[in-house]
């Protein structure tokens, strides 16, 4: 029998950490260069390259600026989705959300098709993590994260990186 000897404090550190991994795999998934992932008592962020020099119409026609956009919105959602692999009660952190309505209103100002746009993106976000691949690395950088609260872009790219190769050659693919 497994006895869970977690205090509250670190079981809240865990989810943190995952939320934390979600959003940068996330980001290493649609290309969205990584600054920093933190896990501090005061600040628990992935910063990434956000919008710069967003143009509406460029969504629609040019399918770069179209995968760049989708991909921060997934972004935003993909953090409370790995959270909820460790805790199914964790909710939808309200800064996540604001940053997905934020990009959604740049491309639709009509709220139902921004609704329904935000709702696919959350499920793309969710799919994300049901590949193996992903799951593994939010793990191994969760996992560094509790070691190493504070890790730069670049290392975080990496770790990355490695956790994907590492399972594609333990599963031989």
């Amino acid at each position: 029998m497994l006895i869970n000897t977690m205090t509250e404090g670190e079981k809240q550190n865990n989810i943190d950490a995952h939320h934390e991994a979600g959003h940068a795999v996330a980001c290493f998934k649609f290309h969205i260069p990584i600054i920093e992932v933190l896990l501090t008592d005061k600040e628990k962020v992935t910063t990434h390259e956000g919008n710069s020099g967003f143009d509406e119409k460029d969504f629609f026609t040019d399918r770069k600026t179209r995968e760049r956009y989708t991909g921060l919105i997934v972004v935003a959602f993909a953090g409370t989705d790995s959270a909820r692999r460790i805790d199914k009660k964790a909710g939808l952190n309200q800064d996540d959300y604001c940053e997905a309505v934020k990009y959604s209103k740049m491309i639709y100002s009509e709220d139902k098709a921004r609704v329904q746009f935000q709702k696919s993106l959350e499920l793309k976000a969710s799919e994300l993590f049901n590949i193996p691949k992903y799951q593994h690395a939010v793990e191994t950088l969760a996992k560094r994260l509790l070691e190493k609260p504070c890790i730069p872009g670049e290392e975080a790219e990496l770790i990355i990186k490695n956790a994907i190769k590492d399972f594609m050659e333990q599963k031989g693919i």
